[in-house]
């Protein structure tokens, strides 16, 4: 759902200010097996790199195979199950070492990196080598409380709401349940 903010905010870049953006950056969003980022694993990466003033420059999704298991729970929010990651879903020593080169050095945006910073930390220190999570990180989330004290909920579906945005998929790293 991020994502969709960020294609709309791109497309009516004359009504918004773009200029405390950096130049360019990555947007990205993870789907994982539960809250805890030293028990549980990411199952899906989807993420987004941006020009500030221009459309999306290219994007990164995969379903990531894990060892950990995922509860009904997990399956009921994202509709990914065991059957979908056997199928499609890639070794998480091919995903990581990737992504680390689709996101280079640029700042990385998400909401709630509180929470996903640490799941991709996690994910780095096993599955990326040498490479080290080292690019300046933002969070949406703090950026919406500023934007908008007093708010009643920050969810990213209410703010989507909010800003008459498509919910569909909010649940997934690209928005691309139907697409699997």
């Amino acid at each position: 759902m991020i994502f969709n903010a960020l294609k709309r905010l791109f497309s009516n870049s004359k009504e918004r200010s773009l200029e405390n953006l950096p130049d360019s950056f990555v947007v990205f969003d993870l789907e994982t097996t539960g809250l805890d980022s030293s028990k549980h694993a990411i199952i899906e990466i989807g993420a987004i790199r941006f020009q500030k003033g221009r459309q999306l420059q290219d994007s990164f999704s995969a379903l990531v195979k894990t060892k950990k298991r995922l509860s009904a729970k997990i399956t009921e929010i994202t509709g990914i199950d065991k059957a979908l990651l056997d199928e499609k879903g890639l070794d998480p020593t091919d995903v990581f070492p990737n992504f680390v080169a689709f996101i280079g050095d640029l700042p990385i945006i998400s909401y709630n990196f509180d929470f996903d910073g640490p799941f991709l930390v996690a994910a780095f220190n096993e599955f990326a080598g040498a490479q080290k999570l080292t690019n300046p990180s933002a969070c949406a989330l703090k950026m919406a409380r500023r934007a908008w004290p007093g708010l009643k909920s920050y969810r990213l579906g209410d703010l989507s709401r909010l800003g008459a945005l498509d919910i569909s998929d909010e649940h997934r790293a690209l928005g691309i349940r139907s697409a699997l």
